[in-house]
Order: C-alpha cells, then sequence, then structure tokens
C-alpha cells in the first residue's frame, strides 16, 4: 500500500498532502500558533511514526507529543513565494512527525503552510482540521479524539481472536 511505495521512493512528496492558507485581517502570528497547538494536541496521530517490529509494520504513538510549529516573517512577496517553494519535502515514515507546520507573517496578513502525510490525513481530515482550527481561534477547544483509525486497525488485528469472530466464523461453516 502507500507505506511500502513511500519506503520505495524516499525522495517523492506524492503522498504529501500540502495546503497554504490565508488568515483573516485581526489573526496574529501568536493566536494562530496558539490555536494550532490546540488543535494538533487534539490529534496525536500526526506524531506517529513507523516501525518494523519483526516482520509487521507498526505505527507508533508518541508517548508525549508536543506539537512543533514554525513561525517565519517574509517581508516581500519574493521572501513569501521561497518560502512556499521550499516548504514541502518528503517525510520519513520511521522518524515522525509526519506533520509541518509555518506560519508566516508576512506584515498585513498571516499565512499558514500546512504539510501531512497521506498516512495521517486525507481530505476529509483537513477540512475537519481547519473547521476545528476556526474553532480554536474563537475560544472552542475541540474534543480530543476519542476512537481513531488507529483504534480501528488495533481492534481489527485483535478481532480474529474474540469469541465473536470465532461464533461468526462458525455460523458461515
Amino acid at each position: 500500500g502507500v507505506y511500502y511505495d513511500i519506503v520505495r521512493n524516499p525522495g517523492s512528496i506524492s503522498y504529501n498532502m500540502p495546503f497554504a492558507y490565508t488568515f483573516p485581517e485581526g489573526v496574529t502570528t501568536e493566536m494562530l500558533k496558539k490555536a494550532m497547538i490546540t488543535v494538533l494536541s487534539a490529534h496525536k496521530i500526526l506524531g506517529t511514526h513507523f516501525e518494523i517490529q519483526d516482520t509487521d509494520v507498526v505505527q507508533v504513538y508518541p508517548e508525549n507529543f508536543e506539537p512543533s510549529i514554525s513561525i517565519t516573517e517574509a517581508k516581500t512577496e519574493e521572501e513569501f513565494n521561497a518560502l512556499k517553494a521550499d516548504f514541502v519535502k518528503p517525510f520519513n515514515p520511521a522518524t515522525g512527525p509526519l506533520y509541518r507546520v509555518e506560519i508566516v507573517d508576512c506584515g498585513s496578513k498571516v499565512c499558514m503552510f500546512m504539510d501531512t502525510l497521506h498516512l495521517v490525513m486525507d481530505g476529509a481530515s483537513i477540512s475537519l482540521f481547519l473547521k476545528q482550527l476556526s474553532d480554536a481561534l474563537s475560544g472552542i477547544e475541540p474534543e480530543a479524539e476519542a476512537y481513531t483509525f488507529f483504534n480501528y486497525a488495533v481492534d481489527e488485528l485483535q478481532l480474529p481472536k474474540t469469541a465473536e469472530y470465532a461464533a461468526s466464523e462458525n455460523y458461515f461453516t
């Protein structure tokens, strides 16, 4: 799948999910950074990495996830375009985190570049993420994820060991 394709092509950005967003007047870099930390902290999956354990590839949650966000200044359109052109880089699934955020102070406006690896975010997730970011900027705390795809994957691995699974299997035999 996607993981193996990324590992086979370590210099590729094919599975990156980059976007740029310009914020309305009144949003400061510090407001945005605080809101981003709040939302990122609610989605610890973005801090994961992948390891090979025995012969299995496993996704590993960080014990202590502290979101990393850089703030940069772009005084000219050329500086802004150079930052944007240099932002998207390949991810290393073995080291994580599998996201990057850069807040850019453009003087009259604040912009944000964000890039995630498709292993941890997709288009629907980006939409939800931006909604939660908008809420956080308005002072509304996002709910921490109660059940993630990570949880689902773990449950799926455990399912064959359950009585329900055996009963389902026996029903069809």
